[in-house]
């Protein structure tokens, strides 16, 4: 086979397809139990892999399977870039085990505590990580550098098309609360009122009827974000029922934030 450089646009095809056989490589009997006996043991997007599984000794025989596999395709996983978060639990209470236990080229790699988190999808996870911290922090950011921009009014009121939607894809993808979702909405609702200097009797929906109608056309997160939520888990209710994909199959059948009731 000629070898491709990496901007051919064959080599992401060939880089899936050779990751897919990696992960086929793992022992589909250990991971973690979902219904109907699904077994899942890894999740994988690109380059970011993660593994899955309910015992010590299980998650150092799957990172020994996939060193392996990756070293006979000519890839090597990065210690550097990895990291473990081992919950443990004990009656009614949990914690984070601190000791680092699995290694990679021979390399341990470290444990993430309960104050620690990590990135996966562009979303930063943690056990003990406080909902809503970092897109708060960049709409906070975001509206603070709009209203320090030498900016016309008007011209800041475009924050829907680009400060808004920045903050979707986190989410979307992770938990958020109902309180969150009106905090995030009042202080947009703030800095549209400081900007033009509006009147506070103005309505509500001034601000989120659309700019044809005679509104500013600002979307409410508070609707915004559970809409698009739903046709998300739509699609992936529609690809495990139409496709059957058992674990998201079994995944939306036992979640109650993935149900479309």
């Amino acid at each position: 086979m000629p070898r491709r450089s990496q901007g051919d646009p064959l080599s992401p095809q060939l880089f899936c397809s050779v990751m897919h056989w990696v992960l086929s490589r793992l022992d589909d009997r250990l991971g973690l139990g979902l219904a109907d006996g699904v077994t899942v043991n890894h999740l994988a997007f690109a380059d970011d892999v993660a593994l899955v599984s309910t015992m010590p000794m299980g998650m150092t025989r799957l990172l020994n399977e996939l060193e392996d596999s990756m070293c006979k395709v000519g890839l090597k996983p990065n210690p550097a870039k990895s990291a473990s978060l081992r919950i443990m639990v004990s009656g009614k209470r949990w914690f984070c085990h601190a000791e680092p236990y699995p290694s990679l080229d021979r390399t341990r790699f470290p444990t993430i505590d309960i104050a620690g988190s990590y990135r996966y999808l562009g979303v930063r996870m943690a056990a003990g990580w406080k909902i809503g911290t970092e897109v708060t922090h960049r709409l906070e950011e975001g509206l603070w550098q709009l209203s320090a921009a030498p900016l016309k009014p008007q011209q800041r009121l475009f924050l829907h098309v680009h400060l808004l939607p920045s903050l979707y894809h986190e989410l979307v993808l992770s938990r958020y609360s109902k309180g969150l979702m009106r905090y995030l909405d009042r202080r947009s609702w703030e800095a549209v009122w400081r900007w033009p200097h509006l009147t506070h009797d103005v309505p509500q929906p001034f601000f989120h009827a659309r700019a044809p109608d005679g509104g500013l056309d600002i979307p409410e997160l508070m609707v915004q974000v559970p809409m698009m939520r739903r046709a998300r888990v739509g699609k992936l209710f529609n690809h495990a029922t139409w496709h059957y994909d058992p674990v998201l199959a079994a995944v939306i059948g036992k979640s109650k934030a993935l149900s479309l009731e």
